[in-house]
């Protein structure tokens, strides 16, 4: 109940400066969505273990909002981040960020199966587990169940009754 609230007040304080996306960095606030759906998220026993990593493949991803979560935790795991290079780097993720620029849409077939939570801000990618987009100058988010089942993870309850959509 206190991770919902915390998401909740971050979320709502960010928004009530503006009612425009804008006034704040987009990845400042999309990095708060990416914590707190790791906070929210039921990890199987094989990722409760050494430290966090959100991967972001991308380059030209905004760094430095992601690099703020470096000193926060998710249970006893420390946040790190991963730049993979190759699909095999993927499976030490456990979230892994595919922005609206990724061009490399095969990551996703490869870590189909595998407990690693897939969020990204592409409307095209409707097969990754949240979809991060705008929608009346505010960030909403989907989810989509069935993939999550293949990858084995499971989302709070709060957190789908957050969601803008949630598939089946």
């Amino acid at each position: 109940m206190k991770q919902l609230l915390f998401f909740l007040l971050c979320i709502s304080g960010l928004l009530a400066q503006s009612n425009k996306v804008e006034a704040l960095p987009e990845y400042t606030l999309k990095a708060a969505y990416v914590y707190n759906f790791a906070l929210l998220t039921d990890w199987p026993k094989e990722k409760r273990a050494g430290d966090f990593v959100i991967c972001l493949p991308e380059e030209h991803v905004s760094n430095d909002a992601f690099l703020a979560l470096r000193e926060k935790k998710i249970g006893n795991q420390f946040i790190t981040m991963g730049r993979p290079k190759i699909k095999d780097d993927f499976l030490g993720c456990h979230i892994l960020f595919l922005s609206k620029h990724n061009q490399n849409q095969n990551i996703l077939k490869h870590t189909a199966k595998h407990p690693i939570l897939i969020v990204t801000d592409d409307e095209a990618l409707a097969q990754a587990h949240i979809q991060i987009l705008e929608h009346n100058e505010r960030l909403v988010f989907s989810i989509n169940l069935g993939a999550l089942q293949k990858s084995n993870l499971t989302l709070s309850s709060r957190l789908l009754q957050l969601a803008k959509e949630v598939t089946p």
